[in-house]
């Protein structure tokens, strides 16, 4: 697969949390306004809500942002956790841009072949660009591994794409010059609502092509959120002749 990395940036900026209280705000961050609605002035000292009749020191001022953050970061107390762990941020609860289809997102099997079956098709074949999207996680991200030099210990960069980025990478390369991907091998771990998937892949630009022109390891991590399944993330390495797929991930493991 190809890609290109892409960002985008963040709806809200909080200022002034690391600020020493009791001194000035530093210059870059005079007259910015917190999310909590509190700002301070050109000045550097604490100003004044806009609701009449509150009034903020420092401290305060310091302490109303950390819970805004707080609230807008979703920390749930109740949230379950392990025996004796501290609570920790709880992601904001969204929905995938388009509706999955039941049949896809119904086991491990049915979302990796979803997965595989939403990019192939022959030239001139446009994609379900929306199915691919629904079997992610609101923030999942696609992340490729890259060699940065030649030989087998040159090492590698991470390509981190968000599904958007991904899908505008490539549609073009896949729907005007054929594209289909198989799985060829499957090695799986589960555990409660969690599993990965390591899953070896060949691709040709056509259905019959006889050999593959790329071939490689998808490492896919999934979540079951007691309805349906998701993917969370895939991270991919494809083979060189200095690093071909191992002989033991060509062929799927007995259960």
């Amino acid at each position: 697969m190809q890609e290109w990395a892409g960002g985008a940036a963040p709806a809200f900026k909080i200022v002034g949390l690391n600020s020493r209280i009791g001194g000035r705000v530093p210059s870059e961050q005079r007259g910015t306004r917190f999310a909590s609605g509190l700002r301070y002035h050109r000045s550097g000292r604490p100003g004044r809500p806009k609701k009449k009749g509150l009034c903020m020191t420092r401290a305060n001022a310091f302490a109303y942002s950390v819970v805004s953050l707080g609230i807008l970061c979703g920390v749930s107390a109740v949230a379950p956790q392990p025996p004796g762990h501290p609570g920790v941020p709880a992601p904001k609860a969204a929905s995938p841009a388009v509706q999955a289809r039941p049949a896809d997102v119904a086991s491990m099997d049915a979302i990796v072949g979803a997965f595989y079956g939403s990019t192939s098709g022959a030239a001139g074949e446009a994609r379900d660009w929306e199915r691919l999207r629904s079997l992610f996680v609101p923030g999942a991200r696609m992340i490729a591994a890259r060699p940065t030099g030649a030989g087998a210990d040159a090492g590698a960069s991470a390509m981190v794409l968000t599904v958007d980025d991904y899908v505008e990478s490539n549609r073009t390369y896949f729907e005007k010059g054929g594209f289909f991907e198989k799985e060829v091998a499957r090695r799986t771990e589960a555990f409660g609502n969690i599993a990965h998937v390591f899953s070896t892949y060949e691709s040709r630009h056509t259905k019959d092509a006889p050999e593959p022109y790329s071939r490689g390891i998808y490492s896919i991590q999934l979540l079951k959120d007691g309805q349906r399944w998701w993917i969370v993330s895939v991270f991919w390495d494809f083979e060189r002749p200095e690093s071909l797929v191992p002989e033991k991930y060509l062929h799927s493991a007995r259960e």
